[in-house]
């Protein structure tokens, strides 16, 4: 068959054409169906199946993986896929469109919706899908690779980029955080048992609000560079700091409004050097150095970051005293943001 649409007469070819700008449509070819949506063939004209099955077949598999497969639409690739599955791997399918997701599920064959290695899900959320990685057990997997099967994966290119790249960085900092607990997890609990006392000192982290634009200043090589910027703004902005930044700032003379404090170790009181009785409000971690909260004896603020899932963390929310939950994210520049 040269060219599909000629099955159709031309009126049924504009009314196939209009239908499919609004609805999915399903296309019969001598070698299979392919599926034709806002304009688009999302599979090919006259041999829907194997471009997809080559892509499964030529793509190398590793384990302890777990593969972002966008838009399934009938499952073209996905059993060749599952059988060179290894080592805990998984093959994830994420569907942004109602309308595609109703088609697909419609089409797809019982068995590949009913593995076990496979899940499918419709969302546009990635905080959703990180939740729903979690529940599959995110410590299964080392890495996230994407594999496109089909066209679908265009017509929301940017979502699935966006929720891949989140699901990405969420496995890396997942085992980032987790071999950092291995070294400095008994340091890290014995910080907050030492730490409980400054609860009820502590204001909480809501209190914590102004009306001024936020500048977030860290210790990396642009911060003097930047310099000149803040000293012409500095009255009209929050100034907020990482811990590592207050030497500079020190040294320039440029009174922080606040410093976020994330060490756990007792070399970050070499960053306080000077700052002592300077009132600057602290903002730390739970799991922070003890003494570094109330060196510059300004407010301190508490927070609490998920770095485990532990019992104490559990016991303290259970019981309300557990100061706002950040989620890990490696820095204290990042955490700064957050």
């Amino acid at each position: 068959m040269k060219d599909i649409t000629n099955c159709f007469s031309s009126n049924n070819k504009r009314e196939e054409a209009n239908s499919s700008f609004f609805l999915p449509v399903s296309l019969e070819t001598k070698k299979g169906k392919t599926c034709l949506y806002k304009g688009i063939y999302l599979y090919s004209r006259y041999n829907p199946v194997s471009l997809s099955v080559k892509t499964a077949l030529d793509r190398s598999l590793q384990k302890e993986t777990l593969y972002f497969i966008p838009s399934p639409l009938y499952g073209y690739g996905l059993k060749e896929l599952k059988n060179k599955l290894t080592g805990n791997s998984h093959l994830l399918c994420v569907e942004t469109d109602q309308n595609l997701m109703a088609h697909s599920m419609y089409h797809m064959d019982e068995d590949l919706k009913n593995d076990p290695d496979i899940t499918i899900v419709r969302t546009g959320s990635s905080e959703a899908l990180y939740s729903l990685c979690r529940k599959l057990g995110l410590e299964k997997f080392r890495r996230c690779e994407m594999l496109i099967l089909n066209q679908g994966y265009k017509l929301d290119r940017e979502a699935y980029n966006g929720m891949f790249n989140d699901l990405s960085n969420r496995i890396i900092n997942f085992w980032e955080n987790r071999m950092t607990l291995i070294h400095m997890g008994r340091l890290y609990i014995r910080n907050i048992f030492r730490n409980l006392r400054s609860l009820a000192v502590a204001e909480p982290l809501s209190g914590l609000r102004t009306d001024k634009p936020v500048l977030l200043a860290g210790a990396g090589p642009s911060l003097e560079q930047a310099l000149p910027l803040i000293r012409k703004i500095r009255d009209n902005i929050f100034l907020l700091t990482v811990d590592t930044a207050l030497p500079f700032f020190k040294k320039t003379d440029i009174m922080p409004d606040a410093a976020v404090v994330l060490e756990s170790q007792f070399y970050n009181i070499y960053d306080f050097y000077g700052t002592r009785d300077s009132g600057i409000p602290c903002i730390a971690d739970l799991t922070a150095y003890p003494p570094s909260l109330f060196v510059t004896g300004g407010p301190v603020y508490l927070f609490s970051t998920d770095f485990a899932e532990t019992k104490i963390l559990e016991r303290m929310t259970e019981y309300s005293i557990r100061p706002e939950p950040l989620p890990p994210l490696g820095s204290v520049g990042v955490t700064a943001l957050e």
